[in-house]
């Protein structure tokens, strides 16, 4: 532990991950669904990300949207510096990262201008108070009239069984020496132990103080670290966090997940009444949350409104926008939301997917080729976009895009990432260490499958790495015929999506 880092574990690095709810035009979907006109990014906007890690998320934004300001914040600086040099390999120069604490954020006014866009995932739960007070100082100071704020945290409503692990978690830390990983290992083992408590605590919630150690266990030890190993962690109800937000003149829009529009309709009879009778929104998404278990909030926040929409204008703003199929098969039509688990007309919803197999379309095509009406059919395309079975099409310069595709896949041994973006759809598609390393044979020109196989075998067994088969290593020829069969479900699964949207020369 340093202490520069206030609390907060710096020994172990973050996992790099791409969120796709901080990509502004999803930002401008659930703003839009939630009736508020969106900000516009085919022109320059500006965009801010508080505690970014190691930027995998910015760096990808900044590559897809060149007309876009972007500012990355973190404490960090390993973080800094690995960004810092994967933005000067792509060419990025639409993108500034700052090694700096919020509170010198805070004390220099010069350093970030305002920002239609400030974002922050996660962070609120890991920073002490003082950090979360230069959070809402930084959005009250620098979100422009009419920004969109994106914050998530964890939620006590689902916690109240499992935030006293927590705490026990971190005072163990004291307890043990080596590493933050090393410390987990050791906590852990006692955790276990402790199971064994048949009193108070131990035994009402022996069900939940298992399935948190079964998730320790079994997750990225880089990302269990910095879920537990901090001293400020703190869960919050909603209402908590909506007043903070509230001091930065920020108003709550909605749940960062444009589908939520349609997931009232999945609440449990009684809370729908009870609903009913609340006017205040701070009491009914606490009371959604404490029905609900909620763990993890998502939330977006609009600093003023731009202009309100009403229905039909939400619809006419989609109209036009034209939709591509991310997945080829989709056996069912199964959708979560934050209420459970929605099913699709089975008719309607292959209808849309049958119409877009061949071809991309617009909702307008959409709409006159199926037949559904625009608000049902709005309703299909919001929730199949929402789980990433399809994506609105723009085709952009995308140059800089497949330079950061190619950093990743070349870095698949020694990198956390696995997320290979695909520019015209606006999103990303994840891979695994091995697809990476096909990939990255694929852009060295190796398009040859016997080439790519014995390329692929070469980095396995020069760094002396394995493939598990039938919980067993395989070898040799084996791990060659392996990789035969790998290549081809490649190339049949991810290539043409890659190329059909923008992911590759």
């Amino acid at each position: 532990m340093n202490d520069w880092m206030e609390g907060y574990s710096s020994d172990v690095e973050y996992t790099a991950h791409y969120y796709k709810e901080l990509n502004p035009d999803f930002l401008n979907i659930c703003a839009v669904m939630a009736g508020v006109a969106p900000i516009e990014t085919s022109e320059p906007f500006s965009y801010c990300e508080l505690g970014c890690g190691h930027g995998l998320t910015v760096l990808t934004l900044a590559t897809m949207y060149p007309k876009g300001s972007f500012y990355a914040i973190d404490y960090n600086p390993s973080h800094i510096a690995q960004a810092r040099a994967i933005a000067k390999e792509v060419g990025l120069e639409n993108i500034q990262f700052f090694e700096k604490s919020f509170q010198e954020m805070v004390d220099d006014d010069s350093l970030l201008p305002e920002v239609d866009f400030m974002v922050f995932h996660g962070v609120y739960t890991w920073v002490n108070d003082e950090n979360r007070a230069n959070i809402v100082t930084l959005c009250q100071r620098h979100v422009s009239s009419g920004g969109l704020v994106y914050n998530s945290y964890n939620a006590k409503s689902g916690w109240l069984n499992s935030e006293p692990i927590q705490k026990l978690i971190w005072g163990l830390s004291k307890e043990f020496t080596g590493s933050s990983i090393e410390k987990m290992n050791k906590i852990t083992k006692t955790l276990e132990s402790l199971q064994e408590i048949e009193g108070g605590y131990f035994k009402i919630n022996k069900a939940e103080i298992k399935r948190r150690i079964d998730k320790i266990k079994t997750s990225n030890p880089n990302y269990i670290v910095h879920e537990y190993l901090h001293e400020s962690w703190k869960a919050f109800y909603f209402p908590e966090v909506c007043e903070d937000m509230e001091r930065a003149k920020l108003t709550y829009l909605s749940i960062a997940n444009p589908a939520e529009v349609y997931s009232e309709a999945l609440l449990p009879e009684s809370l729908k009444e009870r609903l009913k009778d609340i006017n205040e929104h701070k009491n009914r998404e606490l009371l959604r949350d404490l029905t609900l278990n909620t763990t993890f909030r998502r939330d977006i926040y609009s600093r003023g409104r731009r202009r309100a929409l009403v229905e039909s204008q939400k619809v006419a703003w989609f109209l036009d926008k034209e939709w591509i199929l991310l997945r080829k098969k989709i056996k069912k039509f199964e959708f979560k939301l934050s209420t459970g688990v929605a099913y699709g007309d089975e008719p309607t919803y292959r209808a849309v997917v049958d119409a877009l197999k061949d071809k991309r379309m617009t909702t307008r095509e959409l709409q006159k080729i199926t037949k559904i009406n625009l608000s049902t059919l709005m309703q299909s395309l919001i929730l199949l976009y929402s789980s990433k079975m399809v994506a609105i099409y723009q085709k952009r310069e995308n140059s800089k895009s497949i330079a950061l595709n190619k950093i990743i896949a070349r870095d698949t041994v020694h990198g956390q990432s696995k997320y290979i973006m695909l520019p015209y759809a606006n999103t990303t598609l994840s891979l695994d260490s091995i697809g990476l390393m096909f990939l990255d044979g694929y852009y060295r020109g190796l398009k040859d499958k016997n080439r790519l196989v014995e390329y692929v075998y070469k980095l396995l067994t020069d760094r002396n790495l394995d493939i598990m088969q039938d919980n067993q290593k395989v070898k040799g020829e084996a791990m060659k015929k392996t990789l035969y069969k790998m290549e081809e479900k490649l190339r049949e699964r991810f290539l043409s999506t890659l190329e059909e949207m923008g992911g590759v020369d």
